[in-house]
């Protein structure tokens, strides 16, 4: 039987381990660096310097994708600050997932936070904006004990959005396109993209975009069938009603498909998980409607 509880409990410690982990690279990687800041493409413990930006990775090795591992603790802290664990991981998220200074990542966990400000009961949008704003005053003060001006450096980031060109994505993606015009029908083949790109460009890259990935390599058949697989996720959320009833889940789901539009996601762990977590909750509403059902017959009958 499922233990709705037992389960929620268990995202709740698991995001706290991964940030808590996460941080504590973090903070030894820029010891490791004698708490500069300086680097390019040197990784040291938890951190990535990529051109003077001391970016967390944490557990992992990108900070774009920690973002999105971090998304649903992120949206679980989010709906669910009931208690002072819940309300301790939400800090440790923002923390870290600044920290990443992921230009695309942070523009989504906003996007994120306002979807579900309006989810919200007008009476509790004041507490949400004030929660927000205590807690955006704490990661400065934390960002200062690292010492370093996280708004400084996340002010020239997006500055250097218009120089870099989404850290070449454009580029990346103009060369998808022109594959795919190669290729409409049936795209150039899984997991392609590389190969061809290494052939043709000499750069041993990923597409960075999950949709247009698909579309190259699948072509318009492979995007349709990618397609029809989110909508349908989508439309049982929304006929669930987890919108309202789980809503950590539906902007989870949000949250993902638009920063699949940034990276390359196909096959990824933490999107299975997500879908496995998904699909417990499914079966979880479809027992209760059953045992509701038979509750009524059996009065009926009575």
């Amino acid at each position: 039987m499922f233990d709705r509880k037992s389960l929620e409990n268990s995202i709740a410690n698991a995001g706290i381990l991964f940030n808590i982990g996460s941080l504590a690279f973090y903070v030894w990687g820029l010891k490791s660096n004698g708490f500069s800041i300086l680097g390019d493409g040197v990784i040291q413990y938890g951190v990535w310097f990529d051109r003077n930006y001391p970016r967390l990775i944490g557990l992992l090795e990108d900070p774009n994708y920690f973002v999105f591992y971090n998304t649903i603790f992120f949206t679980f802290y989010l709906c669910k600050r009931n208690s002072w664990k819940n309300k301790s991981g939400l800090l440790l998220c923002i923390v870290t997932s600044v920290l990443t200074f992921s230009r695309g990542g942070l523009l989504i966990l906003l996007v994120i936070f306002l979807v579900y400000f309006l989810l919200n009961h007008p009476a509790q949008k004041g507490r949400l904006l004030l929660s927000a704003f205590s807690l955006f005053t704490i990661v400065l003060g934390i960002s200062k004990v690292l010492g370093f001006k996280v708004i400084s450096i996340l002010q020239n980031r997006f500055q250097d959005f218009s120089k870099d060109g989404g850290s070449g994505r454009f580029e990346l993606w103009e060369r998808a396109w022109a594959f795919f015009e190669s290729s409409p029908l049936f795209g150039i083949g899984a997991s392609n993209f590389t190969n061809y790109n290494v052939f043709k460009y000499g750069d041993n890259l990923v597409v960075h975009n999950t949709f247009l990935e698909v579309l190259t390599e699948s072509g318009v058949i492979g995007l349709f069938v990618y397609g029809m697989f989110v909508f349908a996720v989508l439309f049982q959320i929304i006929q669930n009603k987890f919108h309202l009833k789980y809503p950590f889940l539906f902007l989870t789901f949000i949250g993902f498909m638009l920063q699949m539009m940034f990276l390359s996601l196909i096959v990824n762990d933490m999107f299975l998980f997500f879908l496995a977590i998904l699909s417990t909750y499914f079966s979880y509403e479809y027992e209760n409607a059953n045992y509701k059902e038979r509750e009524c017959n059996m009065k009926e009958a009575g």
